[in-house]
């Protein structure tokens, strides 16, 4: 399902622009402003997360005040993919006591 768009004499050059254009620079940019969020802010991330580093999620963490995290072991960069169950499992929970905390 993920992969079938980026194969073939269409996709797979596509695939190698975006990735050559992936730079940290554009996240840079918006980086300071991450002090700036004032809602509820979870964050969850897949252990095996190899193209965004975990330590990524801690950094993410520090810089959002308040913010949570939530690491889901053996689950990479699809965690959606990788682990569905743990990950609704997850936002359902946290959606949960947002709610009782407003209540």
């Amino acid at each position: 399902m993920l992969v079938d768009p980026w194969t073939g004499d269409e996709g797979q050059p596509a695939l190698y622009r975006q990735m050559a254009q992936a730079d940290e620079r554009f996240t840079d940019e918006v980086e300071p402003l991450y002090g700036n969020v004032d809602e509820p802010t979870h964050i969850v991330w897949g252990t095996e997360d190899a193209w965004i580093p975990v330590d990524r999620a801690h950094r993410l963490q520090s810089l959002i005040s308040g913010a949570t995290l939530t690491l889901v072991e053996g689950a990479g960069h699809l965690i959606q993919l990788d682990a569905p169950a743990q990950l609704t499992a997850e936002l359902t929970r946290w959606t949960e006591l947002q709610r009782a905390a407003r209540a």
